[in-house]
């Protein structure tokens, strides 16, 4: 992505995604099948990248329910999945789904170059012309591509510096814990391990297989509604507050679960509380924070941070789904939702103190407010003044 830039980085992506899904779909042992999932490693990679061009390639305004959007798209994947697995084997819900990387990969051919990849390059007057192409010529979009080329104009000096250099950097070190906090956030909310666990959990709580099926074709449709609906809340809403409120009913949500199934009043009761707190957490949580992953790494760090924050997410992504079978046979239901919400709310107290404000500002000053810049506030009188054509 450093080298080649955005398109020809998602070109690639999408290759292996295909791939992926090729091998999968004519394996006849176990180990091709882990070859098929170490090629879908790679294509993965893209799911990070998608939220660092979207930050790129969006009007600042526009950014939240863009994200939202491509998080409906995962919810509409998960139910299509799960309502075809009714009716089809997996070899040919493999071959439904090379669909989505061939089309991903033939609309990025037709895409421009991102405008901040071309200026970190040096090259501004493509730079200029890709930024023109993508949000016009209005004094707002002038006023953000002039600050983003004058900042990198003098940043020109910093470029060259070596890996260990960047990864020292007060603002680099700032940006990574604040993808890291948010990425335990995601994960320990139940993105990740309701979707995959969603049966077995039901099962323990009613009993009856069919209805834990039932339960979770119901929740996707759920998270479609509140996918949705996010688009509304991230539009209107700041994203600090929304994380924080939201965040910590979610978290209440959970410690209720815990303390419905421990003193077992009301047990019926639990799958419409698991239900509501997983709405909650797709029409606020996750895709606030899906789309600050896109915001909150500065554009010279925009390639070490996106390796080593999807490094990160991918691991905890990873130990969530391993841990909490481990975690359901030990401690149960309750046990596990109320380890998950202590996290959440360590989480959210550390964010209380350091997380900016990234609603409706240019990348540029979510940039400078990190590292305590103030090019901002310098560039605007020049616009003013109308010294900047």
């Amino acid at each position: 992505m450093e080298r080649f830039g955005r398109r020809i980085s998602m070109a690639f992506l999408n290759i292996f995604k295909i791939l992926g899904w090729l091998i999968f779909i004519f394996a006849e042992s176990v180990p091709t099948l882990f070859i098929a999932r170490l090629v879908h490693g790679i294509g993965i990679g893209g799911l990070f990248i998608n939220a660092l061009i979207i930050g790129e390639y969006s009007h600042p305004t526009r950014r939240g329910y863009y994200s939202a959007i491509k998080k409906i798209c995962g919810a509409l994947g998960s139910l299509t999945v799960h309502g075809m697995s009714l009716i089809w084997s997996w070899r040919q819900i493999a071959a439904v789904s090379l669909l989505p990387p061939f089309l991903s990969l033939v609309v990025c051919l037709f895409w421009p170059e991102s405008p901040s990849h071309l200026a970190l390059k040096g090259r501004f007057a493509e730079c200029e012309k890709s930024f023109t192409w993508l949000r016009g010529t209005s004094f707002q979009s002038r006023m953000e591509l002039n600050e983003l080329i004058a900042t990198q104009k003098e940043n020109r000096d910093k470029i060259q510096r070596s890996f260990f250099e960047k990864i020292r950097d007060r603002t680099f070190l700032k940006s990574f814990l604040l993808v890291s906090l948010l990425s335990i956030i995601i994960d320990t909310c139940g993105r990740f391990y309701f979707v995959a666990y969603v049966i077995q959990i039901m099962v323990e709580i009613t009993g009856d297989r069919s209805v834990a099926t039932f339960c979770s074709l119901g929740s996707d449709c759920l998270s479609i509604i509140a996918l949705l609906s996010s688009c509304y809340v991230i539009r209107t809403l700041k994203r600090r507050t929304v994380l924080l409120v939201f965040g910590g009913f979610s978290v209440l949500l959970m410690f209720l679960i815990g303390f419905i199934k421990l003193f077992k009043s009301a047990t019926w009761l639990i799958p419409a509380v698991l239900l509501l707190h997983n709405f909650v957490i797709y029409l606020s949580v996750i895709p606030v924070c899906y789309t600050m992953f896109g915001e909150l790494i500065p554009l010279e760090f925009r390639a070490i941070g996106g390796c080593s924050c999807g490094i990160v997410i991918a691991t905890f992504y990873a130990v969530t789904l391993k841990i909490t079978p481990i975690l359901m046979e030990h401690t149960g239901v309750q046990g596990t939702y109320a380890i998950y919400g202590v996290s959440i709310l360590m989480c959210l107290a550390i964010l209380y103190y350091i997380l900016p404000e990234t609603k409706d500002k240019t990348l540029q000053q979510i940039e400078n407010e990190l590292s305590g810049a103030k090019r901002d506030e310098e560039i605007k009188p020049m616009f003013e003044e109308n010294k900047v054509p």
